[in-house]
Formats: C-alpha cells, sequence, structure tokens
C-alpha cells in the first residue's frame, strides 16, 4: 500500500444508539442495515456529483467515514464535507420521522468533521470504496466524533473546518479541548447550520437558537476568566431553553467543581478530552 499525502477533509459518522436490531428477524435486521447505509452513501452522492471533490467512503462497525480530496483547494472539499454533514443530518431526520411511525427508536448519530494534510491509499467506484488514511487529521476528526457524543451535538468540527467556511456557516464555539495525539490544544464548534444563501440548505437560526449560542458565549467568556458563579447563571439560562442540552450542563459540572476546588494559577481553560477533572 502506497499512502500519498493530500490536503484532504475527513468525516466521522458514529451511530450513538441502539438500533434495536435484535428485535428484528435476520432479513428485516440487514434490509435495515443496508437503508441507514443508503441514506449515507446518497448524502455523500450528492455533493460529490456537484463538487467534482474525490470522496472515499469506508463502512467499519458503526462508524461510517468519507475522505474528501478536491482537485482545486483545500477550501472547496471542507466545504463539500460540511455540506454533505447537513445534508446526512436531514435525511437522518427524516428517516427517524418514518421510524417512528412504525414504533421504531430514533438512530441517534454524531460526526465529527477536520480538515488537514491527510495520508491516504484508495481506489474508488461510485458507489463501493475502500480506502485508507492515518495522521494527525485523521485521528483528530475521530476524536471530534467521540466529542459530538459527550457534548451531545449533531456535528462537531475543529479550528481548520469553521476557518474554512466561517462566513457560510452557523456554529457554537464549545470548548477548547486537547487530545493525546496532539501537543496544541484545538477550538471545536458545533456545526447549527448553513447561512441562508449558500445552497438548498441554508437556513435562519431560529430565535431559541440564538438565544442558547448568546448565553452560552457569555457563559464561556465568564468561565475563562475564573467567574464560575457568575458562568453557571449563563449556562443554566441554556438549560432553561434546552434542558438536554449536554454542553451546557457539562459546564455548570465544571463551575461546581472549581467553586469548591479553584484551579491552579496556571489553569488555561483547555479541558483534556478524556478527563474528569
Amino acid at each position: 500500500m502506497v499512502l500519498e499525502a493530500k490536503k484532504s477533509s475527513i468525516l466521522y459518522c458514529g451511530i450513538h444508539s441502539d438500533l434495536g436490531l435484535e428485535a428484528l428477524d435476520s432479513s428485516q435486521a440487514a434490509s435495515e442495515g443496508e437503508y441507514f447505509q443508503e441514506l449515507v452513501v446518497n448524502a455523500t452522492q450528492k455533493y460529490k456529483q456537484n463538487s467534482g471533490d474525490s470522496i472515499e467512503l469506508a463502512c467499519i462497525g458503526n462508524r461510517l467515514i468519507a475522505l474528501f480530496s478536491s482537485p482545486e483547494t483545500l477550501e472547496d472539499n471542507v466545504w463539500t464535507a460540511v455540506q454533505t454533514a447537513v445534508e446526512m443530518r436531514l435525511r437522518l431526520a427524516e428517516y427517524n420521522e418514518v421510524r417512528r411511525s412504525v414504533g421504531r427508536p430514533a438512530i441517534k448519530t454524531g460526526i465529527g468533521i477536520n480538515s488537514d494534510c491527510i495520508f491516504s491509499e484508495g481506489a474508488s467506484s461510485d458507489r463501493t470504496i475502500n480506502f485508507a488514511a492515518i495522521g494527525d487529521g485523521a485521528n483528530l476528526a475521530s476524536h471530534l466524533e467521540e466529542a459530538s457524543k459527550i457534548y451531545g451535538v449533531d456535528i462537531a468540527i475543529g479550528d481548520n473546518v469553521y476557518n474554512s467556511c466561517a462566513d457560510r456557516i452557523w456554529v457554537r464555539g464549545l470548548d477548547f479541548i486537547k487530545v493525546k495525539e496532539k501537543t496544541e490544544p484545538v477550538k471545536i464548534y458545533e456545526l447549527l447550520g448553513i447561512k441562508k444563501g449558500y445552497g438548498d440548505l441554508g437556513a435562519d437560526l431560529t430565535a431559541e437558537q440564538k438565544a442558547i449560542v448568546e448565553a452560552y458565549k457569555k457563559g464561556r467568556e465568564l468561565y475563562y476568566n475564573r467567574q464560575f458563579l457568575e458562568a453557571l447563571a449563563q449556562f443554566a439560562q441554556v438549560l432553561a431553553i434546552d434542558n438536554g442540552n449536554k454542553a451546557a450542563a457539562l459546564h455548570m459540572d465544571r463551575c461546581n467543581h472549581f467553586l469548591m476546588e479553584p484551579p491552579g494559577y496556571d489553569w488555561d481553560g483547555v479541558w483534556k478530552l478524556a478527563s474528569k477533572w
């Protein structure tokens, strides 16, 4: 296998809920699994056809991995990856409505996207693709998918993705984290959506989303300034709007901890992804 360094974007999509396949017979379970995979593949194909990007796919366990490599610029394949993720979320929401209507549990997924120099090798057809992708860039995308579950968001992105298309997307700045493979901390964001005017998926944020983003942002600023009591009030505002907001609940736990045990003088607010405190 010969690996080639490419400026690419990589998307990890993990299933974070029980599909309930055990209750089905083997043919039904296989059919449902295939339908979900087809749903995801169709989302990637839509933007492959429109962009001209090379998109390579692999399915490993409960994860689907997509590698986007553009013949033009890194910004092109980042944008293709972002649109694909939002399309996947939309199609999954529609599929979950069908599942609920027949008494099946909704499928919960989490997506992580990163762009970087990624070492990859692959050969593809339109529908079936096998490839290898390694390096810090691929590892960070995997960590972002894991972070989507920890913070309770649908899509988590890193700095590189955000900086490439900040003017076209709605985000909430989630945290500043450190993962074991990287020495430098990474700022992570929740991808809320695409702004109106940028493709068929563009839309404005709802009033509720805007209020959550604003209160969470204020809470984060106070948190970094060690004003933990004041930060608690802002995160409580988020939970008053959305009582299932896991990211706000996590920050409230941290604030309560630091009120009891203040951090050291060298505390920089960076969170080690695998740590409790």
